[in-house]
């Protein structure tokens, strides 16, 4: 049997899912206690969203167990699994094109400027972005999207370091996606990013 302690962190009440072999739900109060009896708990703040998830569950609860037990419980390997999608989600320039930011991305990123840079002054190639749109790009703009890209890769790691070490001093308070966010918007703010 679970005991959630303090599901609700701050000063507003929550709306809760637990499930296992039964699919329960309710409200809690700041800082109550519930016991629930089932496998897994699911939060939200908002009740339209907690019924929108309750539907989905309730539509096949097998399938909603199997893949919850699917998901890391680990707070490390949550925050992992956290950063990667955040560093794997793309980013958007300053002039609103979408750039992909995943490995095989921003390798060809890295070996196109490679390549301009051994080609002549003012050579320009065609790049294909996320959107579908081709642009031509010359060596300083393709430069420019690697310096982004490596920005907001690094942006996701320091955050992910941070929070880590949060974890690991036992004094995380929040969820580790959100800390994970919160600490990304602070630095990607600290270093003038935008992504």
């Amino acid at each position: 049997m679970m005991i959630h302690d303090r599901i609700s962190q701050d000063n507003t009440s929550c709306f809760w899912i637990a499930y296992g072999p039964a699919l329960l739900h309710g409200q809690v109060a700041p800082g109550e206690r519930i016991e629930t009896g089932q496998e897994f708990l699911e939060v939200f703040t908002d009740a339209e969203e907690r019924d929108a998830r309750l539907s989905e569950i309730g539509f096949d609860l097998p399938a909603a167990i199997r893949a919850a037990r699917e998901i890391p419980t680990n707070p490390r390997a949550i925050l992992a699994a956290h950063r990667w999608e955040r560093e794997t989600a793309g980013i958007s320039l300053p002039d609103g094109t979408p750039v992909r930011t995943d490995e095989r991305t921003r390798l060809a990123i890295t070996s196109g400027v490679a390549a301009l840079k051994l080609e002549a002054p003012g050579t320009t190639v065609e790049w294909k972005f996320s959107h579908g749109a081709f642009l031509t790009v010359d060596l300083e703009r393709l430069e420019a999207i690697l310096f982004a890209v490596s920005r907001h890769v690094q942006t996701c790691f320091r955050a992910e370091k941070e929070v880590a070490a949060l974890i690991d001093a036992g004094t995380l308070k929040d969820p580790p996606e959100r800390a994970f966010d919160t600490a990304f918007a602070r630095i990607a703010a600290d270093m003038g990013e935008g992504t």
